[in-house]
C-alpha cells in the first residue's frame, strides 16, 4: 500500500471512531514514507491526535510542517485541548510551556475587523487562562505582568458572553474587553503605578459600554485608592464617599478605606462611623481582619478602652475559628489586653458570645443583613430534602483567602465546607470547579443547627 492509501484508510479510520488502529498505521505511513510527509499528511495526523490518537514524536513531524497554515490552526487547537481545557491549578508548570508553544503556533484574532466570525481564540484563550489562575488564590504579579502584555486590548472582543446555565437562567460574563482592563488597572495598583491605574480607570469607564460584576464600581474604586496615593487625597476619598453612597457601592471593604482615611488624618469620631458600617455590611467576617484591628484602634483611640477589648477578643475568636495567621498588629492588640489564647477550649463558642456583644455594641441585627446574589436562608433551606449519605453535584462558589474553607453551590443553596473535610483532588478546587458531596449535619457561627458540604471529588 503506497503513502496516499495508507492516509486516506487512517483518515477513514478516525472518522468511524477507530482511533487507535488510525494511529497505528499513521505511525507506519511516518516510519515507511519520512521524506514525503506533507503539510496535509501532517494536520491529518494531528486531527487523529486531537481525537485520542497516540502518534510518536508528534512535535517533531509538526516541526517541520510548521509553515503550513492548517498545520499552525490545528495545532493550536490541539494545544488547547492540552493546556487550555483540561487546565489543572497543580500542573500549571506544565500547562504554562505548552500555551507558550501554542502562542507560537497561532495569533491573536482581531475581533475588531468587521465581520469576522465568532470562533473562539486559542490564544486569547489560553493567555487569559494562565492569567486568572496566577491571580488567584494568590497574586503572582510577575507572572501577570509577563502574560497580559501579550494581549493586544484593540483586538479583543467587546461582546459580553451570554449563555443559559443549568437551571435555565440566563448568565451575562464579562467581554474579554472588559476583563482586560479589569485585570490590568488591579495590576497597576498592586505595582504602585497609581497613574497609569488611573489612565486605565478613566478609560475603562469611557469606552466600555456594559460593566459585569459592578466592574464600575471597582474602577472608580481603584482610581480613588491610586487619587489618594499620589496625594491627591482630597479628590480620591471624595470619590470614595459618593461610592459608598450608591445601592452597589454597599461594600464593606469601601467602608473600611474610608475609615482608614479618617483614621490616619485623626478624625477618630468619623472613623469609628465607616468601621461600624463596614462590619455591618455583607461580608464574611474572615475577610473582615483588618477592618476589625482597624476598629480595636480607633475604640482606643476614642479612650474606649473597655470595648476596644471587646473587639480584640472578637477578633481572637475569628482567628481560632478559621485558623488564620495571626497579624502582628493582633498580636500586639493581644498582648495588649491580656488574651490568653491557651485558655479557650471551645473557639467556636467564645467567637459566637464575642460576636453577640460586638452586634449589642454597634447595633448590628445580622438576620436583617441580607445575603446578595439572592441566596435561599435557612428556613428554606429546611425545604430541601437530604437523605443520609445521599450525595450531590456542586461548583465552587469561592475559596476562602485562607485556603482552609470555602462555599459550594448546590440547587441554588449555598454551603459552607473545610478542607480538612475534602476526601479526594483537593488540589484541584477552584471557583468554579464542579464537584460531587454529601452533606452533613453542623452547626452555624451561631450554635444552631446547620448543614455543611463534605467534597468527594472533582467533576473533570
Amino acid at each position: 500500500m503506497n503513502k496516499r492509501d495508507s492516509i486516506d484508510k487512517a483518515k477513514a479510520l478516525v472518522k468511524d471512531s477507530k482511533v487507535e488502529e488510525a494511529s497505528t498505521l499513521f505511525n507506519e505511513v511516518l516510519e515507511t514514507f519520512p521524506d514525503d510527509i506533507n503539510g496535509w499528511d501532517t494536520f491529518f495526523i494531528i486531527q487523529c491526535q486531537r481525537v485520542g490518537g497516540n502518534i510518536k514524536n508528534l512535535n517533531d513531524w509538526v516541526e517541520k510542517q510548521k509553515n503550513f497554515d492548517k498545520v499552525q490552526n490545528i495545532y493550536s487547537w490541539l494545544l488547547y485541548d492540552i493546556h487550555v481545557k483540561k487546565f489543572q491549578l497543580s500542573n500549571i508548570t506544565q500547562h504554562e510551556p505548552g500555551i507558550r508553544k501554542l502562542l507560537e503556533y497561532s495569533n491573536q484574532k482581531d475581533y475588531s475587523i468587521e465581520g469576522v466570525d465568532d470562533i473562539p481564540c486559542p490564544y486569547t484563550l489560553g493567555v487569559f487562562k494562565l492569567i486568572k489562575n496566577y491571580r488567584k488564590p494568590n497574586l503572582n504579579i510577575a507572572k501577570v505582568a509577563e502574560w497580559i502584555e501579550k494581549l493586544d486590548p484593540d483586538k479583543l472582543s467587546c461582546k459580553e458572553n451570554v449563555f443559559t446555565d443549568q437551571t435555565g437562567k440566563e448568565r451575562r460574563l464579562a467581554s474579554p474587553y472588559e476583563d482586560y482592563y479589569a485585570i490590568l488597572s488591579s495590576l497597576r495598583i498592586k505595582e504602585e503605578r497609581f497613574n497609569e491605574c488611573i489612565e486605565l480607570c478613566d478609560f475603562a469607564l469611557e469606552n466600555i459600554e456594559r460593566f459585569h460584576y459592578d466592574n464600575n464600581i471597582w474602577f472608580k474604586r481603584r482610581k480613588a485608592l491610586s487619587l489618594i496615593k499620589i496625594d491627591r487625597e482630597e479628590e480620591g476619598f471624595e470619590l470614595l464617599i459618593s461610592l459608598s453612597k450608591d445601592r452597589k457601592g454597599d461594600k464593606w471593604f469601601l467602608y473600611h478605606e474610608i475609615a482608614e482615611v479618617y483614621f490616619e488624618n485623626e478624625d477618630f469620631s468619623h472613623a469609628l462611623e465607616y468601621c461600624k458600617k463596614g462590619i455591618k455590611a455583607y461580608g464574611d467576617e474572615a475577610f473582615k481582619i483588618n477592618l476589625l484591628i482597624l476598629t480595636a484602634r480607633t475604640l482606643f483611640k476614642l479612650g474606649r478602652i473597655k470595648d476596644a477589648g471587646l473587639l480584640a477578643k472578637y477578633l481572637v475568636g475569628i482567628s481560632l475559628v478559621h485558623e488564620l495567621k495571626e497579624k502582628q498588629d493582633l498580636q500586639r492588640i493581644i498582648s495588649y489586653f491580656k488574651i490568653d489564647i491557651g485558655t479557650i477550649d471551645e473557639p467556636k463558642k467564645y467567637l459566637s458570645e464575642n460576636r453577640r456583644k460586638v452586634d449589642e455594641l454597634f447595633h448590628i441585627n445580622r438576620s436583617r443583613n441580607k445575603r446578595k446574589g439572592k441566596k435561599l436562608n435557612k428556613h428554606q433551606r429546611k425545604n430541601i430534602q437530604v437523605k443520609p449519605g445521599e450525595e450531590f453535584r456542586g461548583k465552587i462558589k469561592v475559596i476562602h483567602g485562607n485556603e482552609l474553607s470555602g462555599h459550594v453551590g448546590v440547587k441554588k443553596v449555598t454551603y459552607f465546607f473545610s478542607m480538612r473535610d475534602v476526601q479526594k483532588d483537593k488540589e484541584k478546587l477552584a471557583s468554579g470547579v464542579n464537584v460531587m458531596l454529601v452533606l452533613k449535619d453542623a452547626k452555624d457561627r451561631d450554635g444552631k443547627p446547620d448543614k455543611h458540604a463534605v467534597i468527594l471529588n472533582v467533576i473533570e
